[in-house]
Order: structure tokens, then C-alpha cells, then sequence
């Protein structure tokens, strides 16, 4: 975060200077009064106002600073949106042949996910939940995943019998778990241990 120590006639002129300098916002720093400014006498041993201006932390800049800089070990051309909704920050990287930061089923955008959210929430006091996506990954993931908690929801049925699902992370079976929630003819559950963690469908 940056910051500017600035002396003018009055604490107000010292912080549009240094508003000036930092080119920000009022709203974007926080400052300090170092000294008040003193008038003096007939005008002589006058003091200026003394103040130091910091720039506020802004975890939307920061989070992409960061991509951006990790990113570039894998060689590939982006672009990175972000939104900020209260204490979550939605990510998504566009670009082309990005399926290396992507990886098998997500693994690796997760990885780059579990990073990012533990870079930002090591510089603030507030917890932030970092969202991030990759040509809108994950969004097609969620409708094959729906898709497929229907599909072994029938054999369920049909069988009579219980149905494992592959090893999921803990957000893909939630997507399981609520699409079949409802269900008045199956249950789900999650069983195993992380990393191998997976959702079992099971006729009531």
C-alpha cells in the first residue's frame, strides 16, 4: 500500500495534494494528522499542517496484482474480470488454450483458487471468499455435474442399488447434494476422506 507524508497551510490542502499525488480518492485513504498548523504571531513562526496519507487496502487489486503475476509462469495470454460482492470476490480469466490452468476435473484452478485465497486473507483482518473461474469452467462444470446427479439418480432407481460418484471436491458435491435434495425417491451422502471424498446416491 502506498503512502505520502505532504505539508501544506491547512490539513484540507495537505489532503488534496496528496489525494493529487496518489491520484485517489478520498474514500481510498486513510490519513494521519502529524501536526496542526499554527498561525503564529503578525504572521511569523507560523507551522504548515503536517499529515500522512495511506492508501486503503483494496483486496480487488490486490487479487489481481497477484493473478497476474502468478499466472505468468504458465505461459499463456489472459484477460482477468473481477467483481466484488461485500466479502467475495468473483474471478474469471478469459483467454485462449487456457486449459492448463484449468487442469483434470478443475484440479489445478482449484489449486490456483486455495493460493490466491490464502494470499489475500493473510493481508486482511476481513475474510474474503475468492471465486475464481476460467472460461466459465466452472459454470459448464455445474450443468454436467447436474446432469450427471440426474442420470445415476435413475439408475439408483432403476438398480435398487447404491451408486458412487468419482472423488469430487467439497464445492462439486455440494452441486450434487442440491440438485438432488429434493428427491423423494434418493438420498445422498458424502463418504471417504479428502482427497478421495465422494457422493453416494442411494434409493430411499
Amino acid at each position: 500500500m502506498r503512502s505520502v507524508e505532504v505539508s501544506a497551510k491547512s490539513v484540507k490542502d495537505a489532503l488534496e495534494q496528496g489525494l493529487q499525488q496518489l491520484g485517489l480518492e478520498e474514500e481510498q485513504v486513510t490519513y494521519d494528522i502529524l501536526e496542526e498548523p499554527t498561525k503564529g504571531i503578525l504572521g511569523l513562526l507560523s507551522k504548515p499542517a503536517k499529515i500522512v496519507i495511506t492508501e486503503k487496502f483494496n483486496p480487488e487489486k490486490f487479487v489481481k496484482g497477484f493473478l497476474i503475476e502468478f499466472l505468468e509462469h504458465f505461459n499463456v495470454s489472459f484477460v482477468i474480470d473481477l467483481k466484488q460482492d461485500q466479502s467475495s470476490l468473483k474471478v474469471n480469466i478469459t483467454g485462449e488454450d487456457l486449459g492448463v490452468l484449468i487442469g483434470k476435473h478443475g484440479k489445478t484452478l482449484d489449486s490456483i483458487q486455495y493460493i490466491t485465497n490464502l494470499a489475500l486473507n493473510r493481508k486482511t483482518e476481513e475474510y474474503f471468499r475468492v471465486v475464481i473461474d476460467v472460461n466459465n469452467y466452472r459454470e459448464k462444470r455445474e450443468e454436467t455435474l447436474v446432469s450427471l446427479a440426474n442420470r445415476l439418480a435413475s439408475k439408483a432407481i432403476n438398480t435398487k442399488r447404491k451408486v458412487l460418484l468419482e472423488p469430487m471436491n467439497a464445492m462439486e458435491r455440494r452441486i450434487i447434494h442440491s440438485t438432488l435434495n429434493d428427491s423423494t425417491t434418493v438420498k445422498t451422502y458424502s463418504v471417504g476422506e479428502e482427497p478421495f471424498r465422494k457422493v453416494a446416491i442411494e434409493p430411499k
